[in-house]
């Protein structure tokens, strides 16, 4: 345990580089990208969980409120949705699922999964306004409405109020250096936002998510990231001034813990959605009931099709092949790594794309990419990421060594040089 003089000096460094952090964020000059259009409601739902809970809340939207907004289902890779759940959602009328791992930019927030594929999923959608709406959430009504909301079309955002406001004694007051206000924090089961008009917002987001690590300690996942992105950047968002009301379940002994279904209603005091956080649904196995929870049968309905189509299992796909450079005559996975004029150190690449001997906070996971710019183009970069996000991107020259340069920090000179042999590892 430190004395408590050096774990408040350990403190006030850590807010220090955050807030240049932040500050750097903040002075970035955000355009609009040209190619958004038309509105759209957008899911995150990788995992056998989340699809279940998208089945039911596809159904919903499609079949009892005759919603004709455009779909997208985001989710992170083969490991989360196989061909065939694939195919099941792409039967379903304008629905697409999206691969996240697939977009430039998910490097960034890969150390952080979950929560942080929200917002990226929000900013990458190729929708310029998205109603984004959690798997696990049952609209009452057709939301298509909210577009036409005479405060969404004044401000550019909804946002619902969650339960508990942040605390005043929260550090990330001070690190975002947005003066402490009461007021109700965001619950983002529900969002409505015009991307045109909240740029910046949207990247400030998406700088606390890629650094989740640290914010996530401060605050409650990716709502509050909204919340304080939209405070940093000044854009103006309406609230309904209704507390969210609460559904709470019968009893269920073979549950250790069942959490209340939030309802989140409109500016004139209707119910528009009912957010089960948890337990979510099962496809297979039985369903707590909530008295009050409208819908349930169609939803039970719903959990009963999907369980004839599917297994409730992930197929488990092949593993990749080994990267090029593993295919060499030396056939080694240990570098040496070696910040020029600095420092270096023996470091392992390890087949899952994690870093083993000599990781740190800095240097967690690797990637092979192929470079799209300019300079290089068409060679593979090899990404390194830390907690932060990228530290480092390098290319291959014709001596085997791997050249770049640190994105962090002093931004040095790195090399990347294998070893000859795994004996000298």
């Amino acid at each position: 345990m430190l004395p408590s003089g050096l774990q408040e000096a350990g403190s006030a460094l850590l807010i220090s580089k955050y807030q240049k952090l932040l500050d750097h964020a903040r002075a970035l000059d955000y355009h609009a990208p040209t190619h958004l259009s038309g509105r759209g409601i957008v899911i995150c739902a990788g995992g056998p969980r989340l699809f279940t809970c998208a089945w039911v809340l596809i159904h919903q939207l499609r079949e009892v409120l005759r919603c004709t907004l455009p779909i997208q289902v985001w989710y992170a890779g083969a490991a989360e949705m196989d061909a065939h759940m694939i195919a099941l959602l792409q039967v379903l009328a304008r629905v697409e699922a999206i691969d996240a791992t697939q977009v430039p930019g998910y490097e960034r927030i890969r150390p952080h999964p979950g929560w942080a594929l929200k917002p990226f999923a929000l900013v990458n959608s190729q929708f310029r306004e998205v109603l984004m709406v959690d798997a696990d959430n049952l609209p009452v009504v057709d939301p298509e409405f909210l577009f036409d909301d005479p405060r969404y079309v004044e401000t550019g955002a909804i946002f619902w109020p969650d339960l508990e406001p942040v605390r005043k004694t929260s550090a990330i007051w001070e690190v975002t250096r947005v003066p402490y206000r009461e007021e109700p924090s965001f619950e983002s089961g529900q969002l409505l936002v015009d991307k045109s008009r909240s740029r910046k917002a949207l990247m400030l987001a998406m700088h606390l998510n890629e650094n989740a690590r640290f914010y996530y300690t401060l605050i409650h996942g990716d709502k509050d990231t909204f919340h304080f992105a939209w405070r940093m950047a000044g854009c103006p968002y309406a609230m309904p001034g209704n507390v969210p009301g609460r559904l709470e379940a019968d009893v269920y002994p073979e549950l250790v813990h069942i959490g209340p279904v939030l309802l989140q209603a409109g500016f004139d005091g209707r119910l528009i959605f009912q957010h089960r956080n948890w337990p979510k649904w099962f496809a297979f196995g039985a369903n707590p009931r909530y008295p009050g929870f409208l819908y349930e049968q169609e939803c039970l309905g719903f959990l009963a099709r999907l369980a004839e189509a599917w297994d409730g299992r992930i197929s488990k796909p092949a593993p990749p092949p080994p990267p090029a450079y593993w295919q060499s005559p030396t056939g080694t996975r240990w570098f040496n790594y070696v910040l020029v004029g600095s420092t270096d150190r023996l470091m392992e690449f390890l087949p899952d794309h994690r870093i083993g001997w000599g990781a740190t906070t800095n240097e967690q996971e690797w990637a092979i990419i192929q470079n799209q710019g300019q300079q290089n183009q068409g060679q593979p970069t090899l990404v390194i990421v830390g907690e932060h996000g990228i530290t480092c991107r390098l290319t291959r020259d014709t001596d085997g060594v791997w050249r770049g340069r640190w994105q962090i920090d002093e931004c040095g000179n790195v090399e990347l040089v294998p070893f000859a042999a795994e004996s000298q590892a």
